[in-house]
């Protein structure tokens, strides 16, 4: 066995690590609920087709929610006429101030008018699944952390399957998931399904100490945990659950063009070095197999088997954070493509080009200009 399939093996073996255990909020807990009440906020821009999923999927979550309040960001379709007629309380957030970014100041504004103790941001893409609420709070009771947890990712159409290696490796790189279990002290967290205590968001600063971030999932944690509070990470598994980039091929490109490059940037360094080894052993392996097979007389069994490895583990791996299923770890060349094509843009656009586009509006990535209306 020469040394460059027995690199591939060992990077292999790092997909085992980053990804050793990823809990689930209330999965292990049976502490009976506080009769504590939340307020639901979901920060929306052009959320129209996306809202009443959510909101319908909190209807059989009522008796835990105070008020749900979504923070209309401009929007320039139905969004805040179709919260209205769910029962949601809409709080404009348009006119956002110099030197804010991103969706900061629509959760920090309607944060100011929350009502109750808990506040639990969503994203308008997010759904919560039956008794999902309850265990985000069996979790909180229990261990009185904040919540942060990674929705489980639904895919619906043949393109949604491209996304498969997207939120592996922002799982992959926090850390919080590695051998040999929980750990805390690390960095970074999950924008799209935070559950904290009023008190501490406002103490913490909360959404205003990531104003000027365009991702502003792992500098939210920090801020945190700059404050002493600790924070907790989690797959959505049964609990909370999106469907990434409906909208089509063009909008699923850009928006995991907005988040690479600049997400990476805030993962601990050796974390982002161990996910890059990984998917370099997974790019590796592929090409390694698909050229031996075609050179060689007959089948590359060393090669192939190597192939089959990533497979498996790639199945383990990806029917934990998303509904891919054995198809997409089993043709994995194809996301891992398209993953590698998405990083090079996004480097392109935001290190050469210095913005992004996102829902109609000019993302800059270089400070001193942030946004265009």
């Amino acid at each position: 066995m020469d040394g460059y399939l027995l690199q591939l093996i060992l990077f292999w073996l790092l997909g085992f690590f980053l990804l050793y255990r990823i809990p689930r909020p209330g999965g292990r807990i049976e502490t009976p609920l506080r009769p504590e009440r939340i307020s639901v906020i979901i920060p929306a821009r052009n959320e129209e087709a996306n809202l009443p999923i959510l909101l319908k999927s909190l209807l059989g979550e009522a008796g835990l929610i105070g008020e749900i309040l979504v923070s209309d960001d401009g929007s320039e379709d139905g969004t805040a006429a179709i919260a209205r007629s769910l029962g949601a309380r809409v709080v404009d957030s348009s006119g956002k101030p110099e030197g804010w970014y991103g969706k900061a100041w629509a959760c920090w504004k309607a944060a100011g008018e929350a009502r109750e103790d808990l506040l639990l941001f969503l994203d308008a893409d997010t759904r919560v699944e039956p008794g999902g609420l309850g265990r985000l709070l069996a979790e909180r009771a229990a261990t009185g952390k904040v919540i942060s947890v990674q929705p489980f990712h639904r895919v619906c159409r043949p393109y949604e399957y491209l996304s498969a290696f997207f939120n592996t490796a922002a799982m992959a790189g926090v850390g919080a998931f590695a051998f040999p279990g929980r750990r805390s002290g690390y960095t970074g967290g999950f924008g799209p399904c935070i559950l904290c205590g009023r008190e501490e968001y406002f103490r913490a600063g909360g959404h205003r100490g990531v104003r000027d971030c365009i991702v502003e999932d792992l500098a939210l944690a920090e801020v945190f945990y700059n404050t002493g509070t600790d924070v907790g990470l989690y797959g959505g598994k049964g609990t909370v659950s999106y469907r990434m980039y409906p909208e089509g091929f063009k909008a699923m490109t850009e928006g995991w063009t907005r988040s690479m490059s600049l997400g990476a940037g805030l993962i601990r360094p050796g974390f982002l070095v161990m996910v890059f080894l990984w998917i370099t052993g997974a790019t590796g392996g592929a090409a390694l197999f698909f050229i031996r097979w075609a050179s060689a007389d007959g089948f590359p069994w060393i090669t192939g088997l190597l192939y089959l490895a990533y497979t498996g583990q790639l199945y383990w791996i990806f029917r934990r954070v998303g509904s891919f299923g054995f198809p997409t770890a089993l043709f994995y060349p194809l996301p891992l493509l398209f993953f590698h094509i998405v990083f090079f843009r996004s480097l392109f656009h935001t290190r050469v080009l210095g913005r992004v586009t996102w829902k109609g509006r000019v993302l800059h990535t270089r400070r001193g200009r942030r946004a265009d209306p």
